[in-house]
């Protein structure tokens, strides 16, 4: 276990949060949801990149919509 002196800590106010670094397809899915408006949507290939749109929606505290619309083609819709 590691031992602090939490004495020696020092409090910093006014440093600015650095922004979050995303990589790979988060920042794919990011670009396309910010490009977004509620009522938007956008047609994906297979159940898979419909959950994973989904999942990434939820993770950023967007709601979104997801229904097949052809067989193996899924529809995601930006509800709020």
């Amino acid at each position: 276990m590691v031992s602090y002196n939490v004495e020696a800590l020092v409090i910093e106010k006014g440093v600015p949060l650095p922004e979050v670094k995303r990589n790979g397809v988060g920042s794919k899915w990011l670009a396309l949801m910010n490009q977004m408006e509620v009522g938007d949507s956008v047609v994906v290939p297979n159940e898979k990149v419909a959950n994973s749109l989904y999942n990434y929606f939820k993770k950023n505290l967007m709601k979104c919509a997801v229904r097949e619309v052809e067989k193996g083609f899924f529809r995601v819709w930006r509800v709020k």
